[in-house]
């Protein structure tokens, strides 16, 4: 058989067994691609987003190694405050990896925060243009969030992440922004409990849902948990105070929430009012129950944060 042939025949043999394997092999693929070993291949406009990177694309199963390197590098960015090239590589990081939330809560975080904070050490910057800036971070935080949620509706950490970009004490509040977000984070079928209590919380501060909020605080104090934290108790009571101011008068309510434990009650009202000048947790006339409680159990004014304004939290003992 001269060199020719013998070729022919050795191509021919090799077409044959690849034809024989090839359907074994796209079924393989296709089960390990369902099982999230193989990465399906990138759009033409995801691609073409990551230029250079696109390599990766190529390699599929790099797409991961590539995106963590990257990430390292978006560190790096991040120590020299450099939020324009952070920013960039963190569009490169998720389009690879468009299904890890942690690079989605990530990137959201520096923009969101790191960014924002950034701003308020640039004193070469006019202040109206340092608040601007801020704002269109806190901003480009929440737009890489929301891409993240279309990637993964279902995430309810993406969407407590919206919401508490909204309720953060350290930024100008927008809790009725936040509560959109928290309401669909609670009700998704993976959300954990206290998802829904979050929700509560920030619903109870929107000026004109306290209404919608007491409703919620009903269902959710019917639980044998929650009622156990005293955020809950006091906010569910406050609320209830709004709707029905009379009920501050005696000690009904207290009762049915915190048992005999008068000094619990106590502690728990008078720790949620400290809180509620910087968080703006509803008041309503919370005041005169505290001084109502105060004297009936013959409580020091030193506990009494309405006559000891620098008293910021009861603990242990009093």
């Amino acid at each position: 058989m001269n060199k020719w042939l013998q070729s022919f025949v050795i191509i021919t043999s090799l077409i044959g067994v690849g034809e024989l394997l090839r359907f074994p092999q796209e079924d393989l693929t296709q089960e390990l691609k369902e099982d999230g070993f193989i990465k399906e291949r990138l759009s033409s406009e995801k691609q073409l987003k990551l230029g250079q990177t696109s390599a990766a694309v190529v390699l599929g199963g790099l797409r991961s190694l590539v995106a963590s390197f990257m990430n390292l590098q978006a560190f790096a960015e991040y120590e020299k405050k450099n939020w324009v090239e952070l920013e960039r590589l963190y569009d490169i990081i998720v389009t690879l990896q468009p299904d890890n939330s942690y690079y989605w809560e990530h990137g959201a975080w520096h923009l969101a925060y790191n960014a924002y904070f950034d701003f308020d050490e640039k004193l070469e910057m006019a202040a109206p243009r340092r608040r601007l800036k801020q704002k269109e971070y806190r901003e480009k935080g929440e737009s890489f969030l929301l891409r993240g949620t279309e990637e993964n509706p279902e995430n309810p950490r993406l969407w407590q992440s919206l919401g508490r970009l909204y309720s953060d004490p350290h930024k100008p509040y927008n809790f009725a922004k936040a509560a959109e977000y928290l309401k669909i984070a609670s009700e998704l079928p993976n959300a954990k409990p206290r998802l829904k209590r979050e929700y509560f919380y920030t619903l109870g501060r929107v000026r004109g849902r306290e209404k919608d909020a007491l409703k919620l605080g009903v269902k959710l104090m019917a639980g044998p948990v929650n009622s156990r934290y005293s955020s809950m108790r006091s906010q569910f009571y406050v609320l209830a105070l709004i709707q029905k101011p009379a009920i501050g008068n005696d000690n009904v309510l207290i009762q049915q929430i915190w048992g005999d434990n008068k000094k619990a009650a106590y502690r728990d009202l008078v720790n949620y009012w400290c809180r509620t000048e910087r968080e703006k947790f509803p008041r309503a006339n919370l005041k005169s129950v505290i001084n109502r409680l105060q004297e009936e159990l013959s409580i020091s004014d030193m506990w009494n944060p309405i006559n000891n304004p620098m008293l910021k939290r009861i603990t242990g003992e009093f």
